[in-house]
């Protein structure tokens, strides 16, 4: 799969992601809360602090998961270019609500083991993370297998590799949420009870793109107008077949290693 030019381009909510978890994890780690923005029982069901449920996708615990992180959420924009800003709100939607509710499946369902009752579940986009990694899995082929240190890799390697860091960083603190949203990515991909189908069908994204837009592509909100009426205008083509999407190109390759080598 080719991610294309670098930047954002044509990937306004993978922007709008990074920009705000960025700005939230760093704000906060300033003030040393980061670490409280976690999840576990006693503030969920004891305390009802329900609104991190709200907060707690957007903030990193800390600055490895934070760098980790954004890499990925900025790796994984290639998604976002091939299904469309519109799809792919619902993907970060849907993903992040359902790895949550597991989240807090397992902390009600485990409340009594006295193991599992002192964890925090770190906070942050882990639930997106990981379901992306689940389409990366299935629909992104290897197009380079090379040998290092005499084992036999491809360019997709070292994304599983950035990957496993993340989820093991914190051990059952980070894991927990990340198999939750590895859960999450199946239940998206194999479009259970026609879930795709319902959210793409449904305005409520398609208007919310077009207003969060304008806020992270520097246009106003008069020219997003234009823009979205230009295109509804606009005859629908049968998608070509473009087989470039299915390679890396040299410059993400090149952005792995060099990754890879400062870990």
């Amino acid at each position: 799969m080719n991610a294309g030019v670098s930047g954002f381009k044509n990937a306004i909510v993978t922007k709008g992601i990074v920009v705000t978890c960025g700005l939230v994890s760093l704000v906060l780690a300033a003030r040393g809360d980061a670490k409280a923005y976690n999840l576990s029982y006693q503030k969920i069901a004891q305390r009802l602090e329900l609104w991190r449920l709200v907060v707690s996708p957007l903030v990193f615990t800390s600055l490895p998961e934070l760098l980790f992180g954004l890499y990925l959420l900025y790796f994984f924009r290639v998604f976002e270019r091939q299904a469309g800003s519109i799809k792919y709100l619902f993907f970060v939607f849907f993903t992040t609500s359902v790895s949550t509710f597991l989240e807090l499946v397992f902390l009600f369902t485990l409340k009594d083991s006295s193991f599992i009752s002192s964890i925090r579940l770190n906070s942050g986009p882990t639930g997106l993370i990981f379901s992306s990694f689940v389409l990366f899995f299935f629909d992104v082929p290897v197009s380079i297998r090379f040998k290092l240190l005499g084992i036999k890799v491809s360019e997709k390697s070292f994304v599983y590799l950035i990957g496993l860091q993340l989820l093991l960083w914190s051990r059952m603190h980070s894991m927990i949420p990340g198999i939750c949203g590895i859960i999450a990515g199946f239940i998206y991909r194999c479009d259970l009870g026609g879930i795709q189908e319902i959210g793409f069908s449904s305005g409520a994204f398609r208007r919310m793109a077009w207003r969060v837009s304008p806020f992270f592509s520097g246009i106003s909100s008069e020219m997003a107008s234009r823009m979205n009426n230009n295109r509804a205008s606009e005859p629908v083509n049968e998608p070509t077949n473009r087989p470039q999407e299915n390679k890396f190109c040299n410059s993400n390759l090149q952005d792995l290693l060099q990754t890879v080598t400062c870990i």
